[in-house]
């Protein structure tokens, strides 16, 4: 399997950079930061495996403050099958809810004393989870492959058998 990508959005550099590390030594992914919602490009989105955001970003032209559904929906504009883990400071469980709603794989409050390892443990189950699911997939079209040549060599042996029978 190809190292995962992932793409993390913190106006922290210092939060940024940590979990750029720890991700790449933990789950051996390749990491790209930004600090803004304005620096990242379609070309990342794209070729992200995993986005994780933070909840509230300093938007550097658009605005004051950029929330994470705006970021949220941004990033699902672009590719609406990459799994975005947003984490936030904020204590609203309705936050959470509406971050859910709109397409977020999970909510990280960042209140905990353990919330790098929540997204850590998050980033790995996302991962993890989508290789089964492509190894599941693949072992499905093995199966089909396989299924269908047995059909033919059942039909085949009922054939030579069918000739067998009429020649004796």
């Amino acid at each position: 399997m190809n190292r995962p990508r992932i793409l993390i959005v913190d106006d922290s550099p210092v939060v940024a950079l940590l979990l750029s590390n720890l991700l790449e030594e933990k789950l051996d992914a390749i990491c790209t930061t930004y600090h803004s919602i304005d620096d990242f490009n379609t070309a990342e989105i794209e070729a992200a495996d995993l986005c994780i955001v933070d909840y509230l970003l300093e938007a550097s032209q658009k605005q004051d403050m950029y929330n994470g559904d705006m970021a949220l929906k941004q990033i699902k504009a672009i590719k609406p099958d990459v799994p975005v883990i947003v984490f936030s400071g904020q204590n609203d469980i309705s936050v959470a809810l509406d971050l859910i709603s709109l397409g977020a794989i999970d909510y990280v409050d960042k209140n905990h004393h353990d919330f790098i390892e929540q997204i850590i443990e998050s980033a790995h189950n996302v991962l993890y989870h989508s290789t089964n699911s492509e190894k599941v997939q693949g072992l499905k079209n093995e199966i089909k492959q396989d299924r269908t040549q047995l059909i033919l060599l059942c039909i085949g042996i009922s054939i030579i058998g069918g000739i067998c029978s009429f020649m004796v």
